[in-house]
């Protein structure tokens, strides 16, 4: 009996003593931690990304140094391609709180600028709210910056006296090239563990000293250019993106080290943290590339591909229950296919089938293959993140989803919020400056009742007319004609002619703005309003070159082949090579009955442009007729 009690207690002291050696161990960890804090070493996730680096980083503000004006932080002039001008003191006057809005083109304000952001009614707001301190809001939202550029840029901030971050960085996670080489080689546990390890300053301490590297010496898996280097610049719309699944768990995982990362930064710099959970166009933005599964068959891909078409067409007849039907078939073959969930939506939509639209178009941006809108995944680390850390959250897609509820009936966000994909229009620029408020006042950051008490209204009224009043009208309609000329380009007409169309109205008789309309309505099959657009730019615009090809196409399309050929005449006095306009105007003069003049430029078109089977019958055509009326009766 004595030697099985001997047996158990030899089997367990080992155990004892392992739990006996690390209880000095845990309570020595703080006391080291803040020795170390005194000794001025700070987390490893403080000073450096374990994932990307940059090939340079230059800072955002720098300090003038000499006049009136000296001590004063202000925007470096290379950086106001991506930021807007902002200036304030090096040392933070007495009585003041300063607050840095970091982010992406949301916080800077797209497609305008500063003044009517959701930080520019912060600036505006919070003095109404809250007389007691002078505050101080500085918009720091660079264009087009992800959560690893917003964390880096953070460490730069901290250094000026912040009080609080506000953070609004979810939707550019997607733009840049990252390959995260090694980073999935670990077991989820161990990321995890080493993760949360970094945070500490022994680890930082033991990271130095056992490895002998400095964070300046240490080289990540990538590297980036030192400013934002978007995929979609180096290509032809969205075909630079594939379905890749394992990249995007990977930019995910990238992402929750990086808010984790912002919340050390505060904590470290004594300032305070508040995040925005993104909310994006889902009811009025279709997918930005949606392609059927490489995986099927080609007699699949054939089928589908005739079910849309034919669902396209019901849709179109206003048969959305037919449509319905048609959709959800092909999403019965393929469901990753985003295209099919939105349209599927809207048809869902149309029948007020609201709860069930809602969840198609949330299915399109989830299975976009080029993910421009914040995906679920990132909202849900961010929700992570900020409840593990005890941070505020800001729900803007929540709120606004409940805004728009008991505005129109329904959750699904569209184009009465944004502007196009994600930038929120001025006043939901407005409404979610006021959460912000509602949620730093639930916090107790700011004191005061809410500004939606009635007793605030005249104030917040008077805010909003100086605000709106101070809106520069021309440079707002050229922001708006932007948007629209991108939306054109990446192919997305029928959100394009909404801004264009906003454009004009500000801009009257701007040619560019008139061109972008017609021509998202002319790819839309609107030829009534196509021609009719066209008209009035050629009106205002005679010899606006751009328009001259397409707007000829267009005539010809419809026949009006008299009114077509001078357009013509025009593009081709500036393009005397261009194969196309030459087949047009061929064209043109068949119809009309030249057919000399019509051999004479399908001949050329054939020349430039050999072996078009279109231009061959036409030019055969052409010499037929020409051969008749030579031939005498």
């Amino acid at each position: 009996m004595s030697n099985v009690t001997n047996g158990r207690r030899r089997k367990f002291s080992w155990w004892r003593r392992c739990i006996f050696s690390l209880i000095p161990v845990l309570l020595l960890l703080p006391l080291i931690e803040g020795l170390l804090a005194l000794a001025g070493i700070q987390p490893v996730t403080t000073h450096r990304d374990p994932y990307v680096g940059f090939a340079g980083q230059a800072p955002l503000f720098e300090e003038i140094t000499s006049g009136p004006e000296s001590g004063t932080m202000t925007t470096a002039y290379p950086k106001l391609v991506w930021f807007n001008p902002q200036s304030f003191p090096r040392k933070k006057p007495s009585g003041t709180k300063r607050i840095f809005c970091l982010g992406g083109s949301t916080t800077f304000g797209r497609p305008y600028s500063d003044p009517t952001s959701y930080v520019g009614w912060l600036r505006e707001l919070l003095p109404v709210a809250d007389r007691s301190p002078q505050w101080e809001v500085i918009n720091a939202g660079g264009v087009s910056y992800a959560s690893y550029r917003v964390a880096a840029l953070m460490e730069e901030l901290a250094g000026y006296e912040p009080d609080l971050f506000v953070v609004f960085s979810a939707h550019n996670e997607f733009l840049e090239r990252r390959t995260y080489a090694g980073m999935f080689a670990q077991s989820q546990f161990f990321l995890g563990l080493q993760a949360a390890a970094a945070r500490t300053r022994t680890f930082a301490l033991l990271d130095r000293s056992l490895l002998g590297q400095t964070d300046d010496s240490r080289q990540p898996a990538d590297v980036l250019p030192t400013e934002v280097d978007e995929r979609l610049n180096h290509t032809i719309g969205p075909s630079d993106y594939v379905r890749d699944p394992i990249w995007q768990r990977q930019v995910v995982e990238h992402y929750r080290v990086n808010i984790a990362r912002m919340v050390e930064i505060a904590h470290e710099a004594h300032a305070r943290i508040v995040f925005i959970t993104p909310a994006s166009n889902e009811k009025d933005c279709s997918p930005f590339k949606s392609e059927l599964d490489a995986r099927l068959t080609p007699l699949q891909r054939s089928e589908l591909t005739e079910l849309m078409n034919q669902a396209h067409t019901a849709a179109a007849a206003s048969d959305h229950i037919r449509a319905c039907e048609l959709y959800r078939q092909v999403l019965n073959g393929d469901a990753g296919l985003a295209e099919a969930h939105y349209r599927l939506g809207q048809s869902l939509f149309a029948i007020h089938d609201f709860d069930a639209a809602h969840a198609e178009f949330r299915s399109a941006i989830e299975n976009d293959i080029c993910p421009l809108r914040a995906i679920g995944a990132l909202t849900e680390v961010l929700r992570d993140v900020t409840h593990s850390t005890t941070v505020p959250l800001v729900e803007f897609d929540a709120l606004l989803g409940e805004h728009c509820q008991q505005r129109l009936g329904h959750q699904c966000l569209g184009k009465e919020f944004f502007l196009d994909h994600v930038h929120p229009d001025i006043d939901t620029h407005r409404e979610l400056a006021m959460w912000i408020i509602d949620e730093l006042q639930r916090v107790g950051i700011v004191r005061g009742e809410s500004l939606r008490e009635p007793s605030y209204a005249d104030a917040v009224q008077r805010v909003i007319d100086r605000v709106v009043g101070a809106i520069d009208q021309p440079r707002h309609g050229v922001a708006l004609r932007n948007l629209a000329k991108v939306l054109h380009w990446s192919g997305k007409f029928a959100e394009a002619a909404p801004r264009a169309s906003d454009a004009l109205e500000l801009l009257p008789g701007d040619a560019e703005s008139r061109f972008v309309l017609a021509d998202c309505l002319k790819n839309m099959r609107d030829t009534e309003g196509a021609l009719q657009q066209y008209e009035l730019l050629f009106e205002d615009a005679p010899h606006y070159a751009r328009g001259l090809l397409p707007y000829s196409e267009l005539l010809v399309e419809l026949e009006l082949y008299e009114r077509a050929k001078p357009h013509l005449l025009l593009a081709l006095l500036r393009e005397p090579e261009n194969a196309y306009a030459l087949f047009l105007l061929g064209i043109a003069h068949l119809r009309l009955g030249e057919a000399e003049f019509a051999v004479e430029s399908l001949e050329k078109a054939d020349q430039l442009f050999p072996d078009d089977p279109q231009t061959q019958a036409l030019l055969g055509e052409a010499r037929a007729e020409l051969e008749r009326e030579g031939t005498p009766d």
